[in-house]
C-alpha cells in the first residue's frame, strides 16, 4: 500500500533490464515455466506451436536441398546461404 491508501501497482514487465545471452535466457526460460504452471492449457498450446514450427522448419528445409532451382521456389524462398 502507498502511503495515500492506493495499492501499489506491482512490477511492470518493461521496467526489468534483461540482455542477451545467458541472463537473458534464463529470464525467458523463467517466465515460460511461470506461465506453463499457472495457466495449464497453455501446455497444449507450447506443444502444438513446437510441432508446427519444426514441421515447417523440416519443410522449408527439404525444399532448399531437392528443390535448389526451381522457379516457384525461388519466387517463395530466398537463396540459403551455404
Amino acid at each position: 500500500m502507498k502511503a495515500d491508501g492506493s495499492p501499489h501497482p506491482g512490477i511492470s514487465m518493461h521496467h526489468l533490464p534483461v540482455g542477451a545471452g545467458v541472463a537473458g535466457f534464463i529470464f525467458v526460460a523463467g517466465t515460460v515455466l511461470v506461465f506453463l504452471l499457472g495457466i495449464p492449457s497453455l501446455r497444449w498450446f507450447l506443444a502444438g506451436s513446437i510441432a508446427v514450427g519444426l514441421a515447417v522448419a523440416v519443410a522449408l528445409y527439404l525444399i532448399h536441398k531437392y528443390l535448389p532451382s526451381h522457379p516457384l521456389r525461388d519466387e517463395i524462398l530466398p537463396p540459403m546461404k551455404q
